[in-house]
């Protein structure tokens, strides 16, 4: 990716993570809103749209990271988007043992006790819904 391109993704939302909101410094990364591997299974007629201005959105690494290659809403139908995978965090965060002699364990619930973190999520408040760039007015940044 140019360098333009990417100052105006990390500019999309006044250097913001476009899902948790917390300020990008140095480290961050684009994300494609439709990730590659569905943007050609619903936009086949147009492969290079994929890395069009409007599918990319800056994002912190941990978000990132967990949203994976899934996009911010199903497009199939079902409950595979990463707004439903975060509707149900509370759920996970609830099921993590309290104890483990597992270091890989211990890293995981230190990696989601990050996720919680940025979203303001607990095991009995869940997520509520609603991503960074969904309350930025539209025209500003997007």
């Amino acid at each position: 990716m140019k360098k333009g391109d990417r100052k105006k993704v990390f500019e999309k939302y006044g250097g913001r993570c476009a899902y948790c909101g917390c300020e990008l410094g140095d480290k961050w990364q684009v994300d494609h809103a439709i990730s590659k591997c569905y943007w050609f299974y619903v936009n086949s007629s147009d492969p290079e749209g994929v890395n069009h201005i409007d599918n990319l959105k800056p994002a912190c690494v941990p978000c990132n990271h967990y949203k994976r290659s899934q996009c911010v809403d199903d497009i199939n139908g079902g409950h595979n988007g990463f707004r439903s995978y975060m509707l149900s965090f509370h759920k996970r965060l609830a099921r993590l043992p309290k104890k483990t002699g597992l270091e890989r364990t211990r890293r995981r619930i230190a990696y989601m006790n990050v996720i919680a973190e940025k979203y303001g999520i607990t095991p009995e408040k869940p997520f509520n819904g609603v991503f960074y760039f969904e309350t930025i007015k539209k025209g500003g940044g997007e």
